[in-house]
C-alpha cells in the first residue's frame, strides 16, 4: 500500500453534521468572547465585585453600580438621546414645554444636538403660529362695524350660547352705547352651554382659547354676532333666568324676551402655514417669543447692573492691589526682623528673649 494510499484510508469520511456543530461552536466561541469585552459583561462583573468597571479602585455607586462618582462624569447617560426622534416627539414632546426642551439642550453636547433638531421645534412654531392666527381672527372682529338697532334699551333676559362643536371658546361681549372696549365673560366648553342677560344690539364674540389653538393648527375659527331684534322671543321658562339674582329689567317674567345662538361644528380648514418651507423653526418661533418693549427694559437694566458691576470688580481691584502692596511690604519687613532676632540671639544668647525667639 503507497503512503498516499495509508493516509486517505485514516481520514474519516467527510460529514455535514460534524461540519454543522463545528461552524455552530465557532459562532458561541465568538460571540461569548465578544461579549466578554462587552459593556454588559463587566457591569455584571461590577455587580459582584462592588467596585468601578473603569478604574477598578473606588466603590460603584453610579450609572445603576456602574461606575464611581469620578468616573461617571465621563460614561454619563443619556437616555433620550438613544430614542427615535419620531418615538420621542409622540410619546415624550406632547408632556413638555418648549422651556423644558431649552434646559435639556444644555446639559451636553449630545443632548444640545438632539433637542435642536428642526422637527423638534417645528411643534413648538406651529403652536405659536396658530396662537397668533388666533389673536389676529380676534383683533380683527373687535375692530369689526357692526350694525346698529338704534338707541333704544330693549333688555334681553335670556341670551343663550349653546356650543355644539368640538371648538372651546373665549366668549367677550361689548355694550355698544357705553362700552369702549370687549370684556372677556367666560369660556365655553365644548357640547355645552352659557347663558347671559343683555340688550338688542349687544356685541358678542366667540374666539378658541389660546390652548385649543395650540393644540388644532387650523384657521378661520371665532365669529360674532349682534343681538337682532327680529329674532328675540318669549319664553319664561326658563329656570336659569328665573334664579338669577340680577336682572337687566324690572319687567313682568311673562315679558321676558330670549335670544339663542347655536355654535355647530364644521370643517376647519388647516393654517396655510403648514405648507411651508422652513429653513429653522427655531429662529422663526424666537421671533414670534420676542417682545420688543420687555426686551428693551430688560436690556436696559442689564447694561445699568453691568455698569454698576464694573465700577464694582475696580474698586475691589484696587483693594486687592493695595492688600498686595502691604503683603510685600510685609514681607520684606518681617525679613528684617528674623535678621535683626539673628543679631541679638548670636551677641546674647543667654537673654530671655532670646531663648523666647529659638522656641
Amino acid at each position: 500500500m503507497s503512503l498516499k494510499k495509508a493516509r486517505s484510508s485514516q481520514i474519516p469520511p467527510f460529514s455535514e453534521d460534524w461540519l454543522s456543530r463545528s461552524l455552530g461552536w465557532t459562532e458561541r466561541s465568538c460571540a461569548d468572547l465578544q461579549y466578554r469585552e462587552s459593556k454588559a459583561y463587566k457591569q455584571n462583573v461590577v455587580r459582584v465585585q462592588d467596585s468601578c468597571i473603569n478604574c477598578k479602585k473606588r466603590k460603584a455607586e453610579y450609572g445603576d453600580c456602574t461606575w464611581c462618582k469620578k468616573c461617571a462624569k465621563v460614561h454619563k447617560w443619556e437616555p433620550f438621546t438613544m430614542l427615535d426622534l419620531g418615538i420621542f416627539m409622540e410619546s415624550i414632546q406632547k408632556h413638555l414645554d418648549y422651556k423644558d426642551i431649552v434646559a435639556l439642550s444644555g446639559v451636553s453636547k449630545e443632548m444640545n444636538t438632539y433637542f435642536n433638531q428642526n422637527e423638534i421645534w417645528r411643534t413648538y412654531h406651529m403652536a405659536e403660529v396658530s396662537c397668533k392666527n388666533m389673536e389676529k381672527k380676534k383683533s380683527k372682529l373687535m375692530k369689526k362695524m357692526y350694525k346698529s338697532y338704534g338707541h333704544d334699551y330693549i333688555p334681553v333676559e335670556g341670551i343663550y350660547i349653546q356650543n355644539k362643536s368640538s371648538v372651546e371658546y373665549d366668549v367677550y361681549s361689548k355694550w355698544p352705547r357705553w362700552d369702549k372696549s370687549f370684556t372677556y365673560m367666560c369660556k365655553v366648553s365644548p357640547k355645552s352651554g352659557i347663558g347671559y342677560g343683555g340688550i338688542v344690539g349687544q356685541i358678542w364674540l366667540c374666539v378658541p382659547t389660546k390652548q385649543w389653538s395650540k393644540n388644532h393648527l387650523v384657521e378661520g375659527v371665532g365669529h360674532s354676532f349682534v343681538i337682532d331684534p327680529d329674532k328675540l322671543y318669549n319664553d319664561p321658562g326658563y329656570d336659569w333666568i328665573k334664579n338669577r339674582s340680577v336682572h337687566v329689567s324690572d319687567q313682568n317674567p311673562e315679558e321676558w324676551m330670549c335670544y339663542d345662538h347655536t355654535i355647530e361644528d364644521r370643517e376647519y380648514k388647516p393654517m396655510k402655514q403648514l405648507s411651508y418651507t422652513y429653513k429653522d423653526h427655531k429662529t422663526e418661533f424666537i421671533k414670534y417669543k420676542i417682545d420688543p418693549v420687555k426686551l428693551q427694559e430688560k436690556a436696559a437694566k442689564n447694561t445699568i447692573r453691568l455698569k454698576e458691576q464694573q465700577e464694582e470688580l475696580k474698586v475691589l481691584y484696587r483693594k486687592v492691589r493695595l492688600l498686595e502692596a502691604n503683603i510685600k511690604d510685609y514681607k520684606k519687613k518681617k525679613t528684617s526682623y528674623e535678621k535683626l532676632k539673628d543679631v541679638y540671639c548670636k551677641y546674647k544668647p543667654n537673654d530671655g528673649f532670646s531663648l523666647f525667639w529659638k522656641k
